[in-house]
């Protein structure tokens, strides 16, 4: 007699596959895929698609941050209030 390797003859089946002696097959242990997408993902989407996007005026605002002469409070919140307004917010 010669035995080989380690297991029985169903070793290739997972244990989840085995239940009260009825086998389950990988379709039916399947559930499908869902995603949910955030609303922050959607804003950042539409901004893209939308081709609104100006960079050097971007490029300016975030020099003048750096040398800490943008006025950041109200300038940030018209900014913010203006695009999310465009957008349809």
């Amino acid at each position: 007699m010669n035995i080989s390797g380690i297991g029985g003859a169903d070793s290739h089946l997972s244990i989840g596959q085995w239940r009260d002696g009825d086998l389950k097959t990988p379709s039916s242990l399947d559930t499908p895929d869902q995603i949910t997408i955030s609303k922050e993902a959607q804003y950042l989407e539409k901004l893209a698609e939308s081709g609104q996007i100006r960079q050097e005026k971007i490029d300016a605002i975030r020099e003048q941050i750096q040398n800490g002469t943008y006025l950041k409070g109200e300038k940030l919140e018209q900014a913010v209030s203006n695009m999310l307004y465009e957008l349809g917010f």
